[in-house]
């Protein structure tokens, strides 16, 4: 009986069936490193031909025909050394429009080397010379600079020449650049995004998300492999690869054609089936300017329902990884009366560690009262300054004043308070036809904090003011001095600022007495001076005034007549506390003729 024999694979047909496999994987790597390498070749020479790229804004051009001053047109140099074609055009880093766009540059915005030209702007943009104005080319090169200062570099009317052309499938839009911190270990967002031109060294792990849109006639697919790559200018030497995170449960991202898109990258290497959760990419931990690629791989999808492979890079601006920056605010006077003309000084001074940042656009908000100006520009120092006041305010209030730069801001607060003024007179009595005055004293406070520089009126009906106003010193302090008339009365002093008012009283008498000092100690010497003045206000000279001295219980201590009044109707009355004298307040009684005071003195 014949063997049957055994059925397989032949050594020779399996050496053939090898060797067609290892071709098979050579090919196809082969390809894929081509197309990988020509991707890269492609960015290389779109990161050269950018690095070619110069561009400045020149001057501006404005049209008030229509009542409006409006942005008319803008005058572009091209000083680099390929043309450049603007695409994008930003008012203080909102996106205006594409000026590209026929109807708005009838013959295209294209600018050949070292050449100028005029770009026109779209009807009915308002001129505001405190806002930036930004171009932008289709490779990402831009030029800032102020409405105000381009205005005044102003040319002639605008010609136009333009040729060439450049563009990729995704168009990015660059005022939807952005960035937020994410959890190390999650990748979980752990702030709001923000914008992606800075980013602090202390951010740590981060994502970024952009926004393109697909111009081309074809839907695009784009795989894990995508990548946002910055690359640092000089330090540090390695490169930041961020992998993009494709939608829940993909490896990929459909973008259909004409389409915009989020595009969020998170990771430090590409996800796959097996790394559902790779690493997550931190930002540079020192200062650097960095160049940045985006680089797409994945398919175009034709009509005929077929594949060709899709990549693209987008080399743009540069990212600034940054110190983070402090904004301190602080308010001189930090109290200001409501209703008044009072204004507190508000200065914010933006640093870097201990470098002033100059050009900082700050913008200001309050929570009460109003400011002078709502934005304000740092001086050499850093500084930016507006005012607050409380004019409009009708009650008391706490205002809370923000000032914001790019993700930083600083707060202070300033009270808005009603005014109280106290006023009070040094010495209370005055002697009529004499040279003694009273000392009128008018503090102004708000909230108890002194209100200082600010004209307070004073007014009396008798006797005389040194000034009809004063100026309140640091301590919220104003003074005038109240000389008495010829008679004896009672002059009621006001005072005055704003709406509020003050009041003390001054009595002007025929016979005054003091003592050289309101406090004694047991034993000292006691001397009692005073005038004495007729009920006309005349002098009365060679009388002598009777003058007692009461201890705290009412018991006399001392009792005798004064000196004769002098030819200035002054006299003296000297006398010694006992060594055993009583603790307390002590009063002295004058009197003569029809005429009587008393005056009190303390005992410690």
């Amino acid at each position: 009986m014949k063997k049957q024999a055994k059925k397989g694979i032949s050594t020779v047909a399996g050496t053939v069936l090898f060797i067609i496999l290892i071709f098979t994987l050579q090919t196809i790597l082969f390809v894929a490193a081509y197309r990988y390498n020509s991707f890269i070749q492609d960015a290389i020479k779109t990161e050269t031909d950018r690095r070619q790229e110069k561009i400045v804004l020149v001057s501006l051009l404005t049209d008030n025909s229509t009542g409006i001053e409006n942005v008319y047109a803008l005058m572009v140099n091209n000083t680099g050394s390929i043309t450049v074609r603007i695409r994008a055009i930003y008012i203080d880093n909102q996106f205006l429009c594409d000026p590209s766009d026929r109807t708005i540059n009838p013959d295209d915005t294209y600018v050949n080397p070292k050449e100028t030209s005029w770009i026109l702007m779209p009807q009915g943009v308002p001129y505001n010379p405190a806002s930036q104005i930004t171009v932008a080319t289709e490779r990402g090169t831009k030029s800032t600079d102020y409405e105000g200062k381009l205005k005044q570099a102003e040319g002639g009317k605008p010609p136009t020449k333009f040729e060439k052309f450049y563009l990729g499938p995704l168009m990015l839009d660059f005022t939807k650049f952005y960035f937020a911190k994410v959890n190390p270990q999650t990748g979980d967002l752990t702030s709001e995004w923000r914008p992606g031109w800075s980013v602090d060294t202390d951010a740590g792990s981060i994502a970024w998300k952009i926004t393109v849109k697909n111009i081309d006639d074809r839907d695009i697919t784009i795989n894990q492999f995508s990548v946002f790559t910055l690359w640092a200018n000089d330090q540090p030497s390695n490169r930041r690869p961020w992998y993009i995170e494709p939608p829940p449960n993909s490896l990929t991202q459909h973008i259909k054609s004409n389409e915009t898109v989020q595009i969020i990258y998170k990771w430090a290497t590409p996800k796959t089936n097996q790394t559902k959760l790779p690493n997550t990419q931190g930002i540079y931990t020192t200062e650097a300017r960095c160049r940045t690629f985006l680089t797409f791989f994945g398919i175009f999808h034709e009509s005929d329902g077929t594949t060709k492979p899709y990549g693209q890079t987008i080399p743009f601006e540069a990212v600034l990884v940054v110190k983070p920056a402090t904004i301190q605010v602080t308010a001189s006077p930090n109290v200001i009366v409501i209703k008044s003309t009072m204004t507190s000084t508000i200065t914010a001074v933006v640093k870097r560690g201990t470098t002033p940042i100059v050009g900082a656009n700050l913008t200001f908000i309050t929570t009460a009262g109003t400011l002078s100006k709502l934005w304000n520009i740092t001086d050499v120092n850093g500084r930016a300054i507006v005012y607050l006041n409380a004019h409009s305010v009708m009650s008391p209030a706490t205002a809370m004043v923000t000032a914001t730069w790019l993700i930083y801001s600083g707060s202070v607060t300033v009270s808005l308070a009603v005014e109280t003024i106290q006023v009070s007179a040094s010495p209370t009595e005055v002697a009529i036809n004499s040279t003694m005055n009273s000392t009128i004293t008018a503090q102004v406070t708000a909230s108890g904090t002194p209100i200082v520089g600010v004209t307070v009126t004073f007014t009396t009906n008798a006797g005389s003011l040194t000034a009809p106003s004063a100026i309140t010193d640091a301590n919220g302090v104003a003074r005038v001095n109240l000389t008495a008339g010829i008679l004896p009365t009672i002059a009621n002093v006001t005072t005055i600022w704003i709406n509020t008012l003050g009041y003390t009283t001054v009595r002007f008498t025929n016979l005054y007495i003091t003592t050289n000092k309101p406090t004694y100690f047991p034993h000292d010497n006691v001397t009692v001076s005073g005038l004495l003045r007729d009920v006309n206000g005349a002098i009365i000279q060679g009388v002598v005034v009777s003058i007692s001295v009461s201890a705290p219980n009412g018991t006399v201590i001392s009792s005798e007549n004064s000196t004769p009044t002098d030819s200035n109707g002054a006299f003296i009355y000297e006398f010694q506390l006992p060594i055993n004298a009583t603790l307390g307040t002590y009063t002295i009684t004058a009197a003569c003729q029809t005429y009587e005071e008393k005056y009190q003195f303390t005992v410690t």
